[in-house]
């Protein structure tokens, strides 16, 4: 078990692309939760619309996200929490100028049995 990981900053950095890195799931032994840090440059999506079956949570690191929950946009500066509940449709991209950071943390689906 690992028990300090650390976000790949350098990579991030130098990706001019959607940048995400797996922290912490079911291959690192999680049974809860999994947790990841994605890295937008401006004008990238992280998705499109879509909904999961458990809580979905961002934790904006650096930069502003965009983001639109059941129908409605918001934007998300630095220090903000977003919560998106199970089954609501969500999605994220970077409206700025400069690249978004964020840790995403999501509930992970208990298998059957």
């Amino acid at each position: 078990m690992t028990y300090l990981r650390q976000v790949d900053t350098e990579g991030m950095r130098a990706s001019g692309e959607r940048f995400r890195q797996s922290l912490h799931d079911r291959d690192d032994g999680a049974v809860a939760s999994k947790i990841y840090c994605v890295s937008l440059p401006p004008g990238i999506s992280s998705e499109g619309l879509h909904t999961h079956q458990v809580e979905q949570c961002f934790f904006v690191i650096e930069g502003t996200l965009s983001v639109e929950i059941a129908g409605r946009e918001y934007e998300a500066p630095p220090g903000t929490l977003v919560v998106t509940p199970p089954g609501t449709q969500h999605r994220n991209w970077n409206a700025g100028s400069e690249r978004t950071t964020f840790l995403g943390i999501m509930g992970l689906v208990q298998p059957p049995g």
